[in-house]
């Protein structure tokens, strides 16, 4: 993984492993699917085949590196969560597998949870009170898992579809206080509120939008309402109160490919069908108003774009590119 100095494209250290890609399904795409996360002075990274490693922000030397075993059929794709003195991970197969929690400092394991197996989605943090919990999609389930414990808070259902390929959890869960959102292939999107009775937890359906299901990447929600790419190629509006479709509209894409990202003023979208144009759109829930369009690749591009201060970052099959916004 190299480290890049943003303005100039100049690479500021490398580091490497030698590994072994057995793609299936994936193999045009031996690259990482995880992205890296910063946190203090280390950089945590999580490879193809289930590298997990540690490495100093500043040199890129390594600290630890822990091969974490089995990867699922399109290789290890959950991005890592860092939190305090913990690295939490989607471990193994969508057979056999679960949730680890790692030392930050050390590479250790802290903890393993096993109920359920791995899927593509990346965990995420929720607080409930004073005790934070790591949000999980499953193979089967959304849960949520004491950080300091590896113990279940909550739980509810998620199960695949009954049969037709794609049938898998990649679409990361996204949370709004204490209510989560989530969504599937052929399953629509749902929202839950978490609630306390006693000393337990558990997750209260409030709605499903039947019509709308994200297939790969993470909805957005933004002004109360969520947007987010279907597997059916269109970019949809929700009330996030309500459940409801505001507007959609059919993009230029592949089977829900993409990603939308909340740039600020506005929202950016891009597909993964090779040549698709980065869409700007207005975060309005009136209805779909396209601000601007711009090619920004002749390949496909699976990973999430980076928008920060007036650069866009985007990564293809081959390469990295850096588009610098102007104001006119």
């Amino acid at each position: 993984m190299p480290k890049v100095e943003g303005h100039l494209g100049n690479r500021g250290w490398k580091d490497k492993y030698d590994t072994e890609f057995k793609g299936k399904g994936d193999q045009g795409y031996q690259g990482p699917r995880a992205s890296p996360v910063v946190a203090g002075n280390m950089v945590v990274t999580f490879g193809v085949n289930g590298t997990l490693s540690g490495l100093k922000a500043a040199s890129g030397e390594k600290v630890w590196r822990v091969e974490t075993g089995n990867v699922p059929r399109f290789h290890t794709s959950s991005s890592p969560l860092v939190e305090g003195k913990f690295v939490v991970v989607q471990v193994g197969t969508e057979n056999a597998g679960g949730v680890t929690a790692y030392d930050l400092a050390t590479g250790d394991v802290k903890w393993q949870w096993t109920d359920e197996a791995a899927s593509y989605a990346s965990p995420v943090l929720m607080t409930l009170g004073t005790t934070k919990v790591v949000v999980a999609e499953t193979d089967r389930s959304i849960v949520a898992i004491g950080l300091e414990t590896g113990k279940t808070v909550w739980k509810t259902p998620f199960p695949l579809a009954a049969k037709g390929p794609p049938n898998y959890n990649a679409s990361t869960p996204v949370l709004d206080g204490t209510k989560v959102f989530f969504s599937g292939i052929a399953r629509g999107t749902k929202a839950v509120q978490v609630e306390k009775k006693g000393d337990a937890y558990s997750a209260k359906d409030l709605w499903t939008n039947k019509d709308s299901s994200a297939h790969y990447g993470t909805p957005v929600i933004k002004n109360g309402h969520m947007y987010l790419l279907t597997a059916n190629d269109n970019l949809v509006c929700v009330n996030v109160a309500t459940g409801k479709t505001a507007w959609t509209q059919s993009v230029t894409g592949r089977r829900g490919y993409g990603n939308v990202v909340d740039a600020g003023p506005v929202l950016l979208a891009q597909t993964a069908a090779a040549g698709a144009k980065l869409l700007v759109v207005d975060a309005n829930e009136k209805e779909y108003t396209e601000l601007a369009a711009y090619k920004v690749s002749d390949t496909e591009v699976y990973a999430y774009l980076i928008a920060t201060g007036n650069r866009i970052y985007i990564k293809d099959k081959t390469s990295v590119i850096l588009f610098a916004v102007e104001e006119k």
